[in-house]
């Protein structure tokens, strides 16, 4: 195995397609924007961001928490409708009955996902383009 200290920038996408595929172990490194289009949820990296190792489900009960969080604060009743939305669109996909994109944007390059043993599953690793 060669080890190169230097990873071009990279854009992992996963088609979730079964419920076994959210058990699929996801390498988050501190630099990386993790996004579910269907779900409308997007995980962009704070100043004090740390790596984390999970998996597609972990992303997805974390997303639920916040969301839980933002509707549990004074919201207007399209910004509540909308968290409901979301908040359901979640517990369906958690509970497999959802299929969604996983998307990891990582300019470090470092991140990773690692389909759960015995699977095979469609893990497209590409490079990402980063403008500006």
């Amino acid at each position: 195995m060669e080890i190169n200290p230097h990873h071009e920038p990279s854009r992992i996408t996963v088609k979730v397609e079964e419920p076994d595929d959210i058990s699929h172990i996801v390498v988050r490194s501190s630099h990386a924007t993790v996004r579910i289009p269907e779900l409308g949820v997007t995980i962009t990296p704070g100043p004090y961001a740390q790596g984390v190792i999970t998996t597609i489900e972990g992303f997805l009960h974390r997303a639920k928490e916040i969301v839980e969080f933002l509707a549990s604060s004074e919201l207007s009743n399209e910004q509540m409708q909308r968290c409901s939305e979301i908040l359901n669109k979640l517990v369906a996909a958690i509970n497999g009955r959802l299929k969604f994109t996983f998307i990891i944007e990582d300019p470090s390059g470092l991140s990773t996902v690692v389909p759960k043993y015995g699977q095979t599953t469609k893990i497209i690793k590409e490079p990402l383009i980063i403008e500006g």
